[in-house]
């Protein structure tokens, strides 16, 4: 429903248009927060605790490939790696380094599976200045070594 909403004021070429836009993104906005906080293991979270998990989110997805310890998205929070991690204890089955080392390897794969780039290109591309800590970090995540990974995929698609 909201989908054909927007399609509509985007066709419509009106003076009301933006403003309507406007208020169609703000109510989307609003639904889709408060389904997160009813998906969420612990509702009742306070607003700022939440908005604090989000910005470190968008913290995570900026700067993974530079940014790998919790400590230095807490430095970038002013805040405490102990008082980020005690809010995520709370608010997810996932610690915040688990979340940081996810986004880390979403990319791997990505690159993996869609370049033709080397292991190790990849491991400088996502920070990593010795590309076998970056082997040894994929192999404990995934249980295969980057190598293997990208083997596997391609014979699967064949």
């Amino acid at each position: 429903m909201m989908n054909q909403i927007m399609i509509e004021e985007f066709i419509t070429k009106d003076h009301v248009q933006g403003e309507m836009l406007r208020v169609v993104l703000k109510r989307m906005l609003i639904k889709s927060t408060r389904l997160a906080r009813n998906t969420m293991p612990n509702p009742e979270l306070p607003d700022f605790k939440v908005d604090l998990i989000r910005r470190f989110n968008v913290l995570v997805d900026d700067n993974f490939k530079e940014k790998h310890q919790v400590s230095e998205y807490a430095k970038m929070l002013n805040k405490s790696p102990k008082t980020l991690s005690s809010l995520f204890k709370k608010y997810s089955d996932k610690t915040a380094l688990t979340f940081i080392n996810e986004r880390i390897l979403l990319e791997a794969k990505r690159l993996l599976l869609y370049s033709d780039k080397t292991s190790e290109e990849i491991s400088y591309e996502l920070g990593y200045k010795e590309s076998g800590h970056f082997s040894k970090f994929f192999k404990n995540q995934v249980g295969k070594t980057p190598i293997e990974f990208r083997k596997a995929a391609r014979s699967k698609a064949e």
